[in-house]
C-alpha cells in the first residue's frame, strides 16, 4: 500500500500503480524519493519544470485510467532545496472495479501481489466485477426519483427547462443516513433550510416546500431567471438544480463561472447539513450538465472577482455538453483544500468532454471563492 517514485514522469509507470491500488486496497505514492528494492533511501525531490504538479498528475491519471479513480494530491517544497518539490498521491480503494490502465491501444487490469503488480487472472477479474456489482446494487438504494424531479421550470415559457445543471450528493452508508433523516421531521427540514440560507448567502424565503413521503423539495426564486430547486430525501440524499443558460440580448448565455460557484455553494451546503445530522462518511457526488446550445463566454467580473486569465487549457470558449459525471468525495473535515479537490474532480471531468482540462489559474481563482463560501459557515 506504499510506493516510491523519483519523479512524476510516466516513464516510472506510476499510473499503473494507481490502477493497482484502486483495484486492491488503496495506497500512497510518494514522488521525490530514491528507492532500492522497494525501500526508500533518500528524499531528493524533483524539478517541477515550471508545471503545476497537481494538474500534471491529475491529467495523467484521467487520461490513463478508466473509470476515474478516487485520489488526492498534496505537493510541498523540499526543505533542503526550495526549487524542488515532493508530492504525495493518495489513492482510495476503488468501488467501481475493475480499473483499466491504458497505454496506446493496450488496456490492462493490474492487481497487487506482495510489493509487485501483476495482471489480474480469471478469478481476480471475477472478484473485481462482483465488487462492482455489489456497489451498484447499493446505489439502487438511492432515490432516483429525486434526480428526475429536480428539473427547473423555465419562468418565461412555463415548461421544464431543457438547459440546466444538477448536483446530487448521496451518502455511501445509505443505512446510517436514512436513520438520521428518517421521516423527514420538521426539525430536520428546518436544519436543511438553515443550511440553504447559509450556503447561498441570503435568507431562505422560498414558497411552501413540496412534501412527499420520501422527500421534500424546496424552490427559491420562483418565476425568476435564477430560479433554484433543492431536494432532501429520507435517505439523506441532497440535490440542487438551476438553469444553465440565461437569455440575453445576444441570445442564450452559459457561464461556467456560475456553475463553479454553485457547485462550491452546494458542497458547503452538504457539509453543513451532514454536520448537523452527525453524518461524516464518504459520499457520491453526481453532476449533470445539459447545454444543447450556448453562446461564447467572455471573461470579466464575477461576484466581485476579476477574471483576467483562462481557467481551462485550452480556453473553454464554448460549451457543448449533455453529460453526467460521478465522483466519490469526503466532505469532512471541511477545509479549503478538500472542497477545492472535490470541485476540481467534477469540473475537470465535465470540461474534458469539451476538449479541455483545468488550467494553471483554476486553483488560484477558485480558492478565493471557496474561502468566501466557507467563511459564511457557522462554527461547529
Amino acid at each position: 500500500m506504499l510506493d516510491y517514485k523519483a519523479d512524476v514522469s510516466p516513464k516510472d509507470n506510476w499510473p499503473e500503480t494507481v490502477a493497482v491500488f484502486a483495484n486492491s486496497f488503496g495506497g500512497l505514492i510518494i514522488f521525490g524519493v530514491k528507492a532500492e528494492r522497494d525501500q526508500p533511501r533518500r528524499l531528493v525531490g524533483f524539478d517541477p519544470k515550471g508545471v503545476e504538479v497537481k494538474t500534471r498528475i491529475g491529467s495523467m491519471l484521467l487520461s490513463r485510467i478508466q473509470p476515474r479513480p478516487d485520489f488526492r494530491i498534496r505537493v510541498v517544497k523540499l526543505d533542503s532545496d526550495p526549487t524542488k518539490e515532493v508530492a504525495i498521491l493518495r489513492v482510495a480503494e476503488g468501488v467501481y472495479t475493475p480499473y483499466l490502465h491504458s497505454k496506446g491501444d493496450e488496456y490492462r487490469v493490474y492487481v497487487r501481489a506482495g510489493a509487485q503488480k501483476v495482471e489480474a487472472d480469471y478469478l481476480q477479474l471475477s472478484y473485481l466485477f462482483e465488487k462492482r456489482r455489489r456497489a451498484e446494487s447499493q446505489m439502487a438504494l438511492s432515490p432516483d426519483q429525486l434526480q428526475k424531479k429536480l428539473v427547473v421550470e423555465d419562468p418565461v415559457r412555463h415548461v421544464e427547462s431543457d438547459r440546466f445543471y444538477r448536483f446530487t450528493i448521496t451518502p455511501d452508508d445509505a443505512g446510517a443516513a436514512r436513520r438520521l433523516t428518517s421521516g423527514l421531521t420538521s426539525e430536520i427540514e428546518r436544519r436543511f433550510e438553515d443550511c440553504i440560507s447559509t450556503a447561498y448567502g441570503a435568507s431562505f424565503a422560498g414558497p411552501t416546500p413540496v412534501r412527499e413521503q420520501s422527500m421534500t423539495i424546496y424552490r427559491q426564486g420562483t418565476g425568476d431567471r435564477k430560479e433554484q430547486k433543492f431536494g432532501l430525501t429520507a435517505k439523506g440524499v441532497l440535490g440542487f438544480v438551476m438553469h444553465a443558460c440565461l437569455k440575453t440580448n445576444d441570445g442564450l448565455y452559459f457561464s461556467h463561472f456560475n456553475l463553479i460557484a454553485d457547485l462550491i455553494s452546494f458542497l458547503t451546503l452538504a457539509a453543513g447539513f451532514y454536520e448537523t445530522v452527525r453524518y461524516y462518511g464518504n459520499c457520491r457526488l453526481s453532476a449533470t450538465l445539459v447545454v444543447p446550445e450556448a453562446k461564447e463566454q467572455k471573461l470579466g467580473k464575477f461576484r466581485g472577482h476579476l477574471v483576467t486569465s483562462d481557467l481551462f487549457d485550452p480556453p473553454l470558449n464554448i460549451v457543448r455538453a449533455n453529460l453526467g459525471v460521478e465522483v466519490r468525495v469526503a466532505l469532512h473535515p471541511v477545509t479549503v483544500e478538500r472542497v477545492q479537490g472535490n470541485l476540481a474532480a467534477v469540473i475537470n471531468d465535465l470540461v474534458r468532454a469539451n476538449g479541455s482540462v483545468l488550467g494553471p489559474d483554476f486553483q488560484r481563482y477558485t480558492q478565493a471563492l471557496v474561502q468566501e463560501s466557507l467563511s459564511s459557515r457557522p462554527s461547529s
